[in-house]
């Protein structure tokens, strides 16, 4: 029988194991042995209740095994005087600390080099040795004392497994306040892991020496960073993101004057700076703001979200706000700084300048964090500017706060349009403020630039002036109706636009999104035979007169739709035509038709026909795509995302079928395309592993296994093996506005340790006790990605655990983890789920 020693040491402490031979104490999970993962999920279409798309990962293995390596890690800069207190001054002498670690599972010397590599204005400075004068030296003793290290370097005495040995360098600073003065010790190819020597190495490298490693032996560097005269500063970061998502001509096309113009907000706190010294911490309130709030005009240490109704337009409908946050309004000019207005929950009858929303008093955003859910809408009147029938509305959004831990007085501040926190620009750094009274019209644009896409994708040197956001514009313009005209989209959306080839919005690039079923555990990189999917489009006369729309398959300019997928365009009045793609030409071919149209028979020449379509009246159809057997999956890396056909929805012109029944239409009176895009599958899992040393008395991580990856790793025992689970929606975004896209709603990964291709739950070596155990309170979604996990305890894994528990039989320990994902998770998105085993 065997124990881990993590485990082992709780159950003495507790009394669980009375006497255990030295022999059980060594013994471990065999050498050698693979221990396999492969995860599963499901989810749903919300557009398509009930019904369950599933997906399966990649599989990953560790095989168990001894290594070896070596870690560099930056410490502190210190006075070479003693000094308790440190200043980077120009003319001081400094020391940069590091310290050298035996991550490996044996005894190793290091190698340690005489020289380093300097940038910014520093001078390596010889030590006050008696001998050996060296600016590199080394501890063995904590520090206590010091060997120089000569130029050529030199190998130290063996350090055992986990033990360290100090180097300090000593630095004369030099002018120059304010620059980069950072100090690197080693040069492996990339700082701050252990990683395998290189077979011919740099004269400056740290590496192990000795012994017979079954990895070879190890390099490490890393830089210490330092700045002359200049000390760290925490910041918040905060991104203010404000999208478009939708517009309504009220069912009046022709007055310009009652359009409703949808946005929503959303704010993004980050945890990566764009500026060296910079710490990102949370984002708080500032004192900065007036709001009655509380029921008294006072100062109150609150974050605001401020966003103009832009010139031209008047707020209208509903305002929505997440839980926590209050939607307030003012009437002050906008030549007020938004956070100066006054602010009042009550909505003004009319005049409303500005809408916002303030976060509870003393509240805060964690950095990692997006709070989503803010939404308002505004109509145009009688004081928009309407030239040649056609306007523009510009709209941009504003946040306030301040950094956590401070007074609140500073101010953090960031505006809509691109995706940069705080205004940042390599001109504008974080430390300054730039507060802007915004104005919304067409002035701006100029000097702010635009997001062209509705994406908050501009640069924030789009614009005369840099260090700005960029405002969203839309743009409407009434075209006279002509005796012939229509428009063709997704479901209810005949008006949507979608982005052609060169990102610009086009009525002809819309498009709507839908999945086929995938086969449990079809694993990526294999191929299936979809299910048939069905759309429902909608055609709209918006011409003058009656008419009739035919319709026609096509194929996108640039397409990855297999060969022999069929297409099917139906009607409501017993209309259906059948193309498919073949080698010929690469072009679809009418292979049937049912039903008349004006009394002449579907076929090759005669198109399907939405008949006597009213003016201004939707008309919808149907459209069946069959993808064949032998379609990739489109979570699949090369695979180009779904499998878009073009529908031509076209009133007149000449249609023509030749001699292998595929149909072309020629001088049409006017025409409108769509794209329906099938997913086979739209949800991607990657299983990834990585090991944690687990304590300083634990085997060392090989360098290729301390980061997150899908190769085969080898941990030492007791070792934890951390399991992460990244997931995405590949399916396209909303690019322009009204496009059926697909989320993924209710979201659950299915982790099980007892299923027949996983075995990390398993007694693979048939000692009596399972080759891994459950860490407590490891299984952790990422901050963006909230969700709850159900723990599952039996060699079925069907027996739930309220409690976290860990053990080294089925009973006793977690087997199976079922992690459901609170939110839809939208187009594009990606989150994480995280879980650890110790290795017994």
């Amino acid at each position: 029988m065997k124990y881990s020693r993590s485990l082992v040491a709780t159950l003495l402490m507790s009394g669980g194991l009375l006497q255990l031979s030295p022999l059980a104490l060594a013994a471990g999970t065999a050498a050698t042995t693979a221990i396999d993962n492969t995860a599963n999920a499901t989810y749903e279409d919300p557009t398509a209740p009930g019904t369950v798309i599933d997906a399966t990962s990649n599989k990953v293995t560790v095989t168990v095994a001894e290594v070896s390596g070596i870690t560099v890690t930056s410490g502190s800069i210190t006075s070479a005087t003693g000094a308790a207190a440190v200043t980077i001054t120009p003319g001081e002498k400094v020391y940069y600390n590091y310290t050298i670690t035996n991550v490996g599972n044996s005894p190793t010397q290091f190698h340690i080099p005489g020289v380093v590599t300097i940038t910014g204005p520093g001078t390596a400075t010889l030590n006050n040795l008696a001998t050996n004068p060296s600016p590199v030296e080394y501890s063995t003793d904590g520090g206590l004392t010091w060997t120089g290290v000569p130029t050529g370097g030199l190998d130290t005495v063996s350090t055992p497994v986990n033990g360290t040995v100090l180097v300090r360098v000593g630095i004369t600073v030099n002018s120059s306040t304010g620059s980069s003065l950072d100090v690197r010790l080693g040069n492996s190819p990339s700082d701050d892991i252990s990683q395998p020597k290189a077979t011919s190495g740099a004269f400056d490298d740290v590496y192990t020496v000795g012994g017979a490693p079954v990895n070879g032996q190890s390099e490490s560097s890393t830089i210490l960073k330092g700045a002359v005269g200049s000390t760290v500063q925490n910041s918040a970061l905060a991104t203010i993101l404000l999208t478009r998502t939708g517009a309504s001509d009220s069912n009046t096309p022709a007055i310009l004057t009652d359009d409703v113009i949808s946005y929503k907000l959303d704010l993004r706190v980050e945890n990566t700076s764009p500026q060296i010294g910079i710490t990102p911490v949370p984002l708080a309130g500032t004192t900065n703001i007036t709001t009655n709030v509380s029921g008294t005009s006072v100062a109150e240490k609150r974050i605001l979200i401020s966003n103009a109704v832009p010139v031209g337009t008047e707020l209208t409908g509903a305002v929505s706000a997440p839980t926590g946050w209050t939607a307030v309004y003012t009437t002050s000019s906008t030549a007020t700084i938004a956070n100066a207005a006054i602010w009042t929950t009550v909505k003004p009858a009319s005049g409303v300048t500005r809408i916002g929303f303030v976060s509870a008093v003393g509240a805060e955003v964690a950095d990692n964090s997006t709070v989503s859910g803010f939404t308002f809408n505004v109509k145009t009147n009688s004081t928009t500017v309407i030239t040649a029938n056609a306007y523009t509305i510009n709209s941009i959004a504003q946040v306030f706060g301040s950094t956590s831990g401070s007074d609140g007085s500073i101010i953090v501040y960031d505006e809509s349009g691109d995706q940069t926190p705080n205004n940042y620009s390599t001109t504008n750094p974080l430390t300054a403020t730039s507060l802007k009274a915004t104005s919304t019209g067409a002035a701006t644009v100029a000097e702010y630039g635009v997001d062209t896409l509705n994406t908050n994708s501009g640069t924030n040197t789009s614009g005369t002036i840099t260090d700005t956001g960029e405002v969203n514009q839309y743009n409407n313009t009434f075209v006279a109706p002509v005796a012939k005209s229509l428009l063709n989209g997704p479901s209810g959306s005949p008006t949507a636009q979608g982005p052609d080839a060169t990102n610009t919005l086009s009525n002809n690039f819309d498009f709507s999104n839908k999945s086929s079923a995938i086969p449990v555990g079809t694993l990526p990189g294999n191929t299936i035979d979809p299910d048939k999917v069905t759309f429902t489009n909608t055609a709209l006369n918006n011409g003058t007169t009656t008419s009739n729309i035919a319709l026609l398959p096509e194929l996108m300019a640039v397409s990855n739709l297999p060969l022999l997928t069929e297409v099917k365009i139906s009607t409501a009045a017993g209309q259906s035509a059948t193309y498919k793609l073949t080698a010929n030409g690469f072009e679809f071919v009418a292979l049937s038709g049912t039903g008349t149209s004006n009394g002449v028979a579907i076929s090759a020449s005669q198109p399907v026909v939405l008949e006597n379509v009213a003016v201004n009246t939707p008309a919808n159809y149907q459209v069946e795509v069959n993808l064949p057997a032998g379609t990739a999956l489109s979570t699949d890396p090369t695979v180009a995302g779904g499998f878009g056909v073009v529908i031509n929805a076209f009133i007149g012109g000449t249609v023509t079928a030749n001699a292998n029944g595929v149909a072309t239409v020629t001088s049409p009176d006017a025409s409108n395309k769509t794209i329906d895009r099938v997913y086979t599958g739209f949800i991607q899992l990657v299983k990834e592993t990585r090991i944690v040393q687990n304590g300083t008395n634990k085997p060392p991580v090989r360098p290729q296994d301390v980061a997150f990856s899908q190769a085969n790793k080898v941990p030492g025992l007791g070792n934890i093996i951390e399991y992460r689970i990244t997931f995405k929606n590949v399916s396209e975004a909303q690019v322009g506005a009204g496009n059926a896209v697909l989320n993924a709603k209710n979201l659950t990964i299915i982790e099980d340790g007892t299923n027949a291709v996983n075995s990390w739950a398993k007694d693979g070596d048939a000692n009596g006790i399972l080759d891994t155990s459950n860490v407590e309170n490891s299984a952790q979604n990422d901050s963006l990605n909230p969700g709850t996990t159900t723990l599952f305890k039996g060699t079925a894994g069907n027996q739930i655990t309220t409690t976290e528990q860990s053990g080294l039989n089925a009973a006793s320990d977690v087997t199976k983890y079922v992690n459901k994902i609170t939110n839809e998770v939208e187009p594009t998105k990606t989150g994480s789920f995280t879980f650890q085993r110790v290795l017994n």
